[in-house]
């Protein structure tokens, strides 16, 4: 597992184009690796860092840094496999957290579910406590903070997409080292493509 950072500029239009089409970024980032986003199992975030944007990413194989274009850079990676496997029950720690959250709901005349944003806090806090459960932890303390709406075009059909997501920050503890391993490998809810899910940790 790997842990990459991107430094970039905003006076960029490829960068730009990408900031504005959440389609645009995945197609970017997932060129880092000349692979699709599955097979390298990559988790990103675009953060405010230090007064500089940056990308963060987990993968499971290491970013070829002849595939980011300028004036990109490739600030820093280093494999943190060992510490990703030396989280234990009982620790604590505190999280930054960028979440999609979703509920499934049938859509009439269609096979498949759609999938819904909850809309208050309460539904979303709920949907937060039952994904901790899930991935093996708990909150000693989590805030909702900004939304964060990310736009994008969709590729094989016409129209935009929509993507409705919630910052969250706080202090967790876990319960399951396995399932919570897991949660850093593979990210927390839907919409892992576009930026969503990555666990963020200090």
């Amino acid at each position: 597992m790997y842990l990459s950072k991107i430094g970039f500029v905003l006076n960029d239009r490829g960068i730009q184009d990408a900031l504005a089409d959440c389609q645009k970024m995945h197609q970017l980032v997932t060129s880092f690796f000349g692979t699709d986003r599955k097979s390298s199992n990559i988790l990103y975030r675009v953060r405010m860092d230090c007064g500089q944007y940056a990308i963060y990413l987990y993968s499971d194989t290491p970013i070829d840094a002849s595939k980011i274009p300028h004036p990109m850079t490739l600030i820093g990676q280093r494999n943190i496999s060992s510490w990703a496997d030396s989280m234990q029950e009982g620790m604590t720690k505190h999280f930054d957290l960028l979440a999609l959250p979703t509920k499934k709901v049938p859509s009439e005349g269609r096979k498949n579910s759609q999938r819904r944003v909850l809309k208050t806090t309460q539904e979303r806090l709920e949907w937060m406590q039952r994904k901790a459960e899930q991935f093996g932890f708990q909150f000693l303390a989590v805030n909702e903070l900004e939304h964060v709406r990310q736009i994008g075009k969709h590729l094989s059909a016409s129209g935009r997409m929509y993507f409705d997501g919630y910052r969250y920050q706080g202090i967790l503890q876990i319960t399951d080292a396995v399932k919570f391993q897991d949660a850093l490998r593979c990210g927390i809810g839907a919409g892992k493509a576009y930026g969503f899910g990555m666990l963020l940790l200090s």
